[in-house]
């Protein structure tokens, strides 16, 4: 056997058990929660979060965000409430339905050092299946300040759009600051938010179920068991 086989199917072989590896942790870390941190002030204040399958977003009431940051993100007077989503921009801009994936994407999303998007989407009601966050006013705005760290600026301060980007009409990009990669997805950008306000959220989350897990639903009393 050549040194230069040899070497391939080592090599190979751990390819294969660092997979396997990431895909044990991807499953069972969820399922580790970090404990929420006690507060005394009152939990009067309410965000939410949405999955489609794959992806959370943070959403906030529109009446929440201050007037300065809706003028920067071109919000109309009849939204109610803004969804926010980080992620690999060429993910985002190159795969607007799961059915035009393709392997370069997801390849360089996970592997390659490449640049982020902030989405925003408009909603002008609430959803059913949104899981509800109990905040308090302090856990709001840390929440809202840690969310706006996710937008790259101009030398001015200005938010960055990208232009004629969008699934539709309801919804646009900016550009992101940070990398996307295979150990800090979308996902876990919406759970570290969470981790840093203090929830009861998964300790690692790659996943959208690890983080909607410990939320309920819009209207249950209580989130389900996520033993």
């Amino acid at each position: 056997m050549s040194a230069i086989i040899y070497y391939g199917l080592r090599f190979l072989a751990l390819l294969i058990i660092l997979i396997v590896i990431y895909l044990l942790a991807a499953f069972l870390l969820p399922m580790i929660s970090v404990d929420a941190e006690p507060v005394t002030d009152t939990k009067n204040k309410t965000a939410y979060l949405d999955g489609n399958g794959v992806h959370v977003d943070l959403i906030f009431p529109a009446v929440e965000l201050d007037p300065g940051f809706l003028d920067s993100i071109t919000v109309s007077p009849d939204t109610k409430y803004v969804a926010f989503g980080w992620g690999d921009q060429g993910f985002y801009l190159n795969t607007p339905t799961w059915g035009e994936l393709k392997f370069s994407t997801a390849f360089v999303a996970a592997f390659l050092k490449s640049p982020t998007a902030m989405h925003l989407t408009d909603h002008f009601s609430t959803q059913d299946d949104w899981r509800v966050l109990s905040l308090t006013e302090t856990q709001q705005q840390e929440l809202l300040d840690y969310l706006k760290t996710g937008f790259a600026r101009d030398e001015s301060g200005r938010i960055r759009l990208i232009p004629d980007a969008g699934y539709g009409e309801h919804d646009r990009f900016y550009h992101g600051t940070g990398h996307y990669h295979a150990f800090n997805t979308c996902n876990t950008w919406v759970n570290n938010g969470l981790k840093k306000i203090g929830l009861r959220t998964a300790i690692w989350a790659v996943q959208e179920d690890g983080i909607l897990r410990y939320f309920p639903k819009l209207g249950e009393a209580t989130p389900e068991d996520p033993r």
